[in-house]
């Protein structure tokens, strides 16, 4: 029922529609196969018992 309210309300509120976009927008582009791969590596490193280096970690976020 929430998510059915929530649809509805986003389909009838132009106004939340649209921020709601671009907050996706902004969103995606923090997504990146550079940013995915660097935190894979990261995790292989963690798991074996290897230091991550510094940017590494902070690629993941």
């Amino acid at each position: 029922e929430d998510i059915t309210r929530g649809l509805r309300r986003a389909l009838q509120d132009e106004t939340l529609r649209a921020e709601l976009i671009e907050k996706g927008r902004v969103r995606a582009r923090s997504f990146s196969w550079e940013r995915s791969a660097a935190a894979v590596h990261a995790g292989y490193l963690k798991v074996l018992g290897h230091p991550v280096p510094a940017m590494a970690a902070s690629e993941t976020r």
